[in-house]
C-alpha cells in the first residue's frame, strides 16, 4: 500500500466507521509534515526506515480519539522525542537488544514501535519496565509484546479494517490472541 493509499484509506474511514459519536476529534493532519520529516531525518539519519519516512513526509499526524482507547500516529516531534529521551530507544527480547523508533501509541499508554533500520515488523509494547532506555520485553508486564503488523502500511490498514467492521482493537496487547 502506498502512502497516498494509506491517507485515502484513513480519510475515507473516518466518516464511515472510525467516528463513534463520542465527541472525539478524528483527523489526518497533513500540514506540518515537511518540518516533521526534517526532525526525523535529523534524529535517525540513515537508520530512518524508508516507509516510515515516506509516510511522515506526507502526514504530520493521525489522531483517532474515538477508536477504542484512541490511536495516535506521530507527530514526528513526538517520535523524535521518545527516541531522544530513550523512552524507549531499544528493546531487549530473548537475549537480543535492538534499536527501535516509536510510530504510534494508544490512549492506554501502549506504544507501537518499529525496529531500526528495517522498519518492520510493527511491534506492540505493553506498559512495562524501561531500564536506561531499554524496554524489557521478557518481563511479566510485557507479556503481550509481539509483532502486530508486517509494516506501517499494514498497521494502518489493520486499524481501519477493524474499525469499519466493528471488531475489537486488533492491536490490544492485553487481549488473548
Amino acid at each position: 500500500m502506498t502512502v497516498d493509499e494509506s491517507i485515502d484509506l484513513l480519510r475515507s474511514a473516518i466518516p464511515r466507521g472510525i467516528t463513534r459519536n463520542r465527541g472525539g476529534e478524528n483527523s489526518v493532519v497533513l500540514e506540518g509534515a515537511r518540518e516533521g520529516i526534517r526532525e526525523l531525518r535529523a534524529q535517525f539519519g540513515a537508520d530512518l526506515p524508508a516507509d516510515v519516512a515516506d509516510f511522515f513526509a506526507a502526514v504530520h499526524e493521525v489522531v483517532l480519539t474515538d477508536l477504542w482507547n484512541g490511536y495516535f500516529l506521530g507527530p514526528a516531534s513526538w517520535i523524535a522525542d521518545v527516541h531522544r529521551v530513550g523512552d524507549p530507544r531499544y528493546v531487549r527480547s530473548r537475549g537480543e537488544t535492538f534499536e527501535v523508533m516509536a510510530v504510534a501509541c494508544n490512549g492506554g499508554g501502549v506504544l507501537y514501535v518499529v525496529p531500526l533500520p528495517s522498519g518492520a515488523p510493527v511491534l506492540v509494547l505493553p506498559s512495562a519496565r524501561i531500564d536506561n532506555g531499554v524496554y524489557l520485553a521478557d518481563t511479566a508486564p510485557a507479556r503481550g509484546f509481539r509483532a502486530v503488523a508486517d509494516d506501517l502500511a499494514g498497521f494502518v490498514e489493520g486499524l481501519v479494517d477493524a474499525a469499519i467492521s466493528g471488531e475489537s482493537d486488533p492491536y490490544d496487547p492485553y487481549r488473548p490472541r
